[in-house]
């Protein structure tokens, strides 16, 4: 019944804790090295990896913030809100099934890391270390908010259901409070870790619209993901598909040679070269940009619970309610993307766009290397000496960032500046109610920076015209091969 429910519940999370807490322990002394190895072949790459970077690596490569007023001399902080993505995990399932099937067409094959299937999706012993220090130097970075003992009541902490994220949580606190709790040699912390499969943190996969609307993006001949792969990256994948002697190189054997790469796959790193893996790079970020970004306003107003999570603890310091100190929350890339494009963040002054030039690619605002594992986004809410107002800080990957319109280089943002920045950006009806809304509209998933909604005859044309050049650059076989394909599903009845 219900009670053998929790109980099957609560077994579920003591075993992710202790197999979180086994990592750390285990790892506390090894040397933590770059997920994608070391390899030389992998070393010019590196800079490429995005959003699969490991937190360290990614930081080396990061494009510096704006500027920022420095926080006042004196600040007391008295609350710390956290989103935080996993630290570094396995590639999927689906991926290592993928990767295993390339490497015996090509007749190579190599550990990834420690992954073996069963590990797929979960967290690596690096990513257990990643957020293990990432919750000691909170600790450090505000030694006075965060020196009371840990509480239920003064830490709210939060994670997804998801194993990888509830590990990353567990490896977290145990940084945070070690050495503060009465368990083991090291003083450890026993921590309630809410995990939830909520719209709060888990909002990409609870809302029936922006499943239907990212289908249909991804079905969409005509959306910038499908063009630039038709056009641009079909190159990348003739290179190296005649690098791997592969004729028969298909877009997901390409992806998977890529994902193998990333995670330190060596002999699949040499059949890549810097070009290629710049083009690979901007491939995801215009997939992050246009299905999870600003590509379309559903994907950042979806997280308008998280957006009410931060109002609410803005709310409880305003009220002079300091029994709650930190709010922690630890999710997914699908849910750093969404809330850093409703705050305004790294937004470029036009859309990307399958035809940007290399110039503009590499002049990009939106860049993966923003989003690597165990990334986070830090509001500190603190006191000035001198001044009357509370005020906010934010920190990117432990970088001081500016929050869109709200403070500059020279004066700090304020907690009621924050407030109205955020609530003038909630819409009116309810998170359900825009899910509901959406899902009986599929044409407000249209492109709405595109002339071409409709797929007529001029784009059938365009798209043809574009097969045939594939066919020249691709290869004779790979190239045909792909334009009956494509002219089949154009006219085929559906």
């Amino acid at each position: 019944g219900g009670a053998g429910q929790r109980m099957a519940h609560s077994m579920r999370h003591f075993r992710v804790a202790i197999r979180a807490l086994l990592v750390v322990v285990f790892t506390r002394s090894m040397v933590v090295v770059n997920s994608a190895g070391d390899v030389d072949s992998t070393g010019d790459l590196g800079a490429f990896f995005g959003s699969k970077s490991s937190y360290g690596v990614a930081l080396e490569h990061q494009k510096p913030p704006g500027e920022t007023a420095p926080m006042c001399a004196d600040a007391e902080a008295v609350h710390v809100w956290a989103l935080v993505r996993h630290g570094s995990r396995c590639p999927t399932k689906r991926r290592l099934q993928s990767i295993r099937r390339l490497e015996e067409k090509v007749g190579r094959s190599a550990a990834i890391g420690l992954c073996t299937e069963e590990d797929a999706g979960q967290l690596t012993p690096e990513g257990a270390v990643e957020m293990y220090n990432l919750g000691k130097r909170l600790r450090s970075r505000l030694p006075t908010l965060l020196q009371q003992h840990y509480s239920y009541g003064a830490y709210d902490i939060r994670s997804t259901h998801k194993p990888r994220a509830l590990q990353s949580a567990h490896a977290f606190v145990t940084g945070l409070f070690e050495g503060t709790g009465n368990l083991g040699p090291y003083g450890m912390q026993a921590v309630a870790i809410e995990g939830e499969k909520s719209p709060l943190l888990y909002f990409h996969k609870t809302c029936p619209s922006y499943q239907r609307h990212k289908h249909i993006l991804q079905q969409d001949p005509s959306s910038e993901v499908n063009i630039f792969e038709r056009t641009r990256l079909v190159k990348v994948q003739a290179r190296v598909a005649k690098r791997l002697k592969l004729l028969n190189l298909t877009m997901e054997g390409l992806h998977a040679a890529w994902t193998a790469c990333q995670f330190g796959h060596p002999t699949l790193c040499a059949s890549f070269s810097r070009d290629d893996a710049e083009m690979l790079e901007f491939y995801s970020d215009l997939n992050s940009y246009w299905l999870k970004g600003y590509g379309h306003p559903i994907n950042y107003e979806m997280s308008m619970k998280l957006v009410g999570d931060l109002l609410g603890v803005m709310d409880r310091v305003r009220d002079n309610d300091s029994s709650r100190i930190a709010s922690l929350r630890f999710a997914h890339a699908e849910t750093l993307i969404p809330f850093l494009s409703y705050l305004g963040m790294y937004q470029d002054p036009q859309p990307l766009r399958a035809s940007d030039s290399r110039q503009r690619i590499r002049m990009r605002v939106w860049d993966s290397s923003m989003l690597p594992f165990a990334s986070n986004l830090q509001i500190t809410i603190a006191k000035c000496p001198k001044r009357d107002e509370l005020v906010v800080e934010a920190m990117h990957n432990e970088v001081a960032v500016p929050i869109p319109g709200c403070g500059n280089s020279s004066s700090l943002c304020t907690v009621s500046q924050f407030q109205h920045i955020l609530s003038s950006k909630v819409l009116q009806h309810s998170y359900d109610d825009m899910c509901e809304v959406h899902a009986e509209k599929p044409n407000a998933t249209s492109n709405p920076e595109r002339d071409h909604e409709s797929f007529d005859d001029t784009t059938r044309e365009r798209i043809l015209n574009e097969m045939i050049g594939n066919i020249v650059l691709g290869g004779f076989t790979l190239g045909l091969a792909f334009a009956i394909s494509r002219i089949w599903s154009l006219w085929s009845p559906p």
